[in-house]
């Protein structure tokens, strides 16, 4: 799986920043632009097991 979506041409790294670390979550969502409700990318969905 990738974590990295292209935004404007700029690689977007989508996992959380905790801890100061990139972590990764279990689940995704899509993210759309809020400009013209295209799919942007995969992001991480964060709960509890990510925050700990």
């Amino acid at each position: 799986m990738s974590y990295n979506v292209n935004v404007a041409g700029v690689a977007v790294d989508t996992r959380h920043w905790i801890g100061g670390q990139r972590v990764a979550s279990a689940e995704t969502f899509t993210d759309s632009s809020p400009i013209d409700g295209q799919p942007i990318g995969e992001v991480a969905r964060g709960g509890p097991a990510e925050a700990q």
